[in-house]
C-alpha cells in the first residue's frame, strides 16, 4: 500500500497554483505568453502529483482543473468575447465584483435568457469567466461575481447560508434581471462546490430564478460537516484558505471546532443548514454530487434531492470533489447541464425530456461505470430500500476471525484497533471470499452496526469499503463512514452508523475488503482514506471491535437482484455530441468520439489556434449512433488546436492540447 509522503512538492504545487490563479483567468487575455507557460506547468503539475498523496494536491485539485480547463478554453470562448468587468453595490454599501459577458446574437422577441455563475471556495469571478463567455455564446447573458470577502469583492465572508450572503445572492439576481435585454422570467443560478450551494439556495429561498443547477454540494450544513460526532477534516481547515477574509466570530468558531469544541460549531451548522426549506421547493433544480466527495456528505444530498416537489434531476458518479474522471461520464453531465438550460430557460422542445421524472435519477456505476437511470418514484432502489421490493435483496456480511461472512459465528472474539495521536491507526481489515458472480451494490446507504469499546475519554470507528483484486492488490474504493463517541470505563457500546451510498459492481473473482480504524494520521494517506474524513480525537485511544456470539458486529447492504423492470429506459431526446478527445493532454495522436443523433452528413476537421486547417478527419455520410476516429498530429508544435463537427448545420467544437 502507498505510504504518505507529504513533501516539499506541497510548497511548490500551491506556488504554482498562485501562478495559475493570476495569469491563466482573465489576465491571459493580455499576455498569451504566460497563459501558454500556465498550461505546460498545470499539465506537468497534473502529472508528477498524481503519484503522491499529498493533501494539497487533493484540496486543489478542482482548482487546479478549472483553471487549466479556463486557459484551454480562452481561445475558443474569451477570445473574441467582450466582457464588462464592473463592482455592483450591494444595499449595505459593499461592492462585489462582478462581469457580464452577453450575447452576439440578435435579442430575441422575448429578450434573451440569463446565467448566475458562482465560483468555489476561496475563488473569484475569474474562475467562471471562460464559463460565462461559453454561456454567452450560446444565447444566454452570463453574469459572474466574487462572492464577498472573496476576490476583489468588498467585505467579509460569515457563511454560506447566512442572511448577508444569501441578500448579496437576492441582489444579483435582482441585478441580472435588470440588465438590457433580459428577460426577468428565464434566469438560471449555476455553480460547483460554494457556487452549488449558492445555487441551491437560489431555490430553496425561493429567489425569482427559473431553474438552477447544483454541482457538487447541498444545504445540509450540519450533516456535512460534523456528522455523528466528528467534524469533516477539509471543513476543519477552511481558516486556512487565504483566498477567504472570514468574520472572525466565524473563524473562532471554526478554530474551537479544530481543538475539538463542537457546541458553537455545531450550533451555527444547524441553524444555517436548509433541511426545513427542502419541502417548499418548486424551482426545477438538478443535483450533481460525487460519490466520495470530501467536503460535502452525498447522502445528505440524496435526502434533500428527495424532498424537493418541483421537477429534479440527480445524478450520482463516482469521484471526488470535481467533475467525474471518466471522460463519457463528464460528458455526459457537461451535455445534461446545456440541456437543462436550453429547456427549462429556452424552451426548446427538443430537450423536453430533460425534464422527465421518468429519468429523474441517473446513478454511474463504480465498477463497472454503466449508466442505470430510475424514476422519481422508485425510492427503494436510490433512496430508502424496502425488504419486499423484489428487485433488492438485503445483504447482512459479519465480522468475524475469518473476515467477512453471511453466517455469523457462534464463538466470540475481538479485534483490536489502536489509534495515535498525529500516526493515525494500522486498520483491522476483514475481507470476503471472491465472489462467483457480479455483485451490484445498489444506491443505498449500507449500515454498519459495530460492538466497540475504547480505552480513552472518547475514542472513533470508521469503517471503509474497497472492491479488492486480491492478485494485483489493487482497490477501488466503495463507501465509508464513522462515528466518534465518549467512553464509558472501556464498557461495550453498540455504534451504528450509515455509510456513504454508491452504486457498485463488483465483479466476479474480487472480494469486499472492509477496513476498520481509529483516526486518521496528521497527513493521511489519500488512497485509502478517501471521501468525507474527520478529524481524528485528539488522545490516544485502544479500540476493540467485539464480534461473534452475542455481538454480532455486522454490515448491512442492499444489491440489485437485477436491473429492475420499471426502471426507465427512455433515452432523453439525442443531440449531435463531440466528446472529450482521449488523452488530453496528447502527443502525437488522439481519439475522437462523437454521437449522431441520425444518419447525416459528417465533417469532422481539426483546426490551428489561429484557424488554419489542419486536418480533414471526415467528410461522408454516417448512420446514427457513436463513433471514433483517431487525429496524428505529426510533427505540429506544441499548442492548442480545435476539433469541430459539423453535421446538419449543426456546429460543435472543442480544444485540444498538444504537449510535447
Amino acid at each position: 500500500m502507498q505510504q504518505v509522503r507529504h513533501c516539499r512538492f506541497c510548497y511548490q504545487f500551491r506556488i504554482v497554483y498562485i501562478y495559475l490563479q493570476r495569469y491563466s483567468c482573465g489576465i491571459d487575455v493580455r499576455n498569451p505568453a504566460r497563459c501558454a507557460t500556465a498550461v505546460v506547468i498545470a499539465v506537468n503539475l497534473s502529472v508528477a502529483t498524481k503519484i503522491l498523496p499529498c493533501i494539497w494536491y487533493r484540496i486543489m485539485h478542482l482548482r487546479i482543473k478549472l483553471l487549466l480547463l479556463s486557459t484551454l478554453l480562452f481561445f475558443t470562448s474569451v477570445h473574441g468575447q467582450d466582457f464588462d468587468d464592473m463592482f455592483v453595490p450591494m444595499s449595505d454599501g459593499i461592492q462585489l465584483d462582478a462581469l457580464v459577458a452577453k450575447p452576439s446574437t440578435p435579442v430575441p422577441a422575448s429578450g434573451y435568457p440569463a446565467i448566475l455563475l458562482v465560483h468555489g471556495f476561496g475563488g473569484s469571478k475569474n474562475n467562471v469567466r471562460t464559463l460565462a463567455g461559453s454561456f454567452a455564446s450560446q444565447g444566454y447573458v452570463s453574469v459572474g461575481y466574487s462572492v464577498r470577502g472573496q476576490g476583489n469583492s468588498q467585505g467579509l465572508f460569515d457563511f454560506f447560508t447566512s442572511p448577508r450572503i444569501l441578500g448579496d445572492l437576492r441582489e444579483m439576481i435582482s441585478f441580472t434581471a435588470t440588465l438590457e435585454h433580459v428577460n426577468a422570467d428565464r434566469i438560471g443560478v449555476i455553480g460547483a462546490s460554494q457556487g452549488g450551494l449558492h445555487a441551491w439556495n437560489a431555490a430553496a429561498y425561493n429567489m425569482p430564478v427559473r431553474a438552477v443547477v447544483s454541482v457538487i454540494a447541498n444545504g445540509r450544513a450540519r450533516e456535512n460537516w460534523l456528522e455523528n460526532n466528528a467534524l469533516n477534516w477539509i471543513f476543519s481547515n477552511a481558516t486556512l484558505t487565504s483566498g477567504v477574509r472570514f468574520e472572525p466570530s466565524v473563524r473562532d468558531s471554526l478554530l474551537l471546532a479544530r481543538n475539538g469544541e463542537y457546541d458553537i460549531a455545531y450550533g451555527f451548522l444547524t441553524r444555517y443548514s436548509t433541511n426545513n426549506l427542502e419541502m417548499d421547493v418548486e424551482i426545477p433544480t438538478a443535483i450533481v454530487v460525487s460519490t466520495h466527495d470530501i467536503f460535502f456528505n452525498q447522502n445528505a444530498a440524496v435526502r434533500q434531492f428527495a424532498n424537493i416537489q418541483g421537477p429534479g434531476r440527480f445524478i450520482l458518479y463516482p469521484g471526488e470533489h470535481d467533475l467525474p474522471a471518466a471522460p463519457q461520464q463528464e460528458s455526459y453531465v457537461l451535455d445534461f447541464v446545456d440541456r437543462w438550460f436550453s429547456w427549462w430557460l429556452k424552451d426548446d422542445t427538443a430537450h423536453e425530456l430533460v425534464a422527465s421524472s421518468d429519468s429523474a435519477v441517473v446513478c454511474f456505476d463504480g465498477g463497472t461505470g454503466a449508466m442505470r437511470v430510475f424514476t422519481r418514484e422508485q425510492e427503494d432502489f436510490w433512496f430508502t430500500p424496502n425488504s419486499s421490493n423484489p428487485g433488492l435483496r438485503e445483504v447482512v456480511l459479519y465480522f468475524r476471525d475469518i473476515g467477512l461472512s453471511e453466517h455469523p459465528s457462534v464463538n466470540s472474539g475481538v479485534s483490536t484497533v489502536q489509534y495515535f495521536n498525529f500516526l493515525g491507526s494500522t486498520p483491522a481489515v476483514f475481507r470476503s471470499e471472491a465472489f462467483k458472480t457480479d455483485l451490484v451494490i445498489a444506491a443505498l446507504s449500507p449500515i454498519a452496526s459495530l460492538y466497540c469499546s475504547g480505552s480513552s475519554q472518547s475514542y472513533q470507528m470508521n469503517v471503509s469499503l474497497f472492491d479488492l483484486d486480491e492478485i494485483t492488490n489493487t482497490r477501488i474504493p466503495i463507501a465509508r463512514g464513522h462515528m466518534q463517541v465518549d467512553a464509558h470505563n472501556g464498557q461495550i457500546n453498540l455504534l451504528q452508523f450509515e455509510l456513504t451510498r454508491t452504486l457498485h459492481t463488483i465483479r466476479a473473482g474480487r472480494v469486499l475488503e472492509a477496513q476498520i480504524h481509529g483516526g486518521i494520521a496528521l497527513f493521511p494517506d489519500l488512497n485509502v482514506n478517501f471521501g468525507n474524513i474527520v478529524l481524528p480525537p485528539s488522545v490516544n485511544s485502544i479500540n476493540t471491535l467485539a464480534w461473534g456470539g452475542d455481538t454480532p458486529s455486522a454490515l448491512r447492504l442492499y444489491t440489485l437482484v437485477v436491473q429492475p423492470t420499471w426502471a426507465s429506459t427512455v433515452k432523453e431526446r439525442s443531440r449531435l455530441t463531440l466528446h472529450p478527445n482521449y488523452p488530453n493532454p496528447f502527443n502525437p495522436s488522439t481519439t475522437l468520439s462523437f454521437t449522431l443523433p441520425s444518419t447525416a452528413h459528417v465533417r469532422l476537421r481539426v483546426f490551428s489556434p489561429t484557424g488554419a486547417e489542419i486536418a480533414l478527419l471526415y467528410d461522408g455520410m454516417l448512420e446514427a449512433g457513436g463513433h471514433s476516429m483517431s487525429f496524428n498530429a505529426g510533427t505540429l508544435p506544441s499548442g492548442v488546436y480545435f476539433c469541430v463537427l459539423e453535421s446538419d448545420g449543426n456546429i460543435v467544437q472543442r480544444p485540444m492540447l498538444l504537449l510535447r
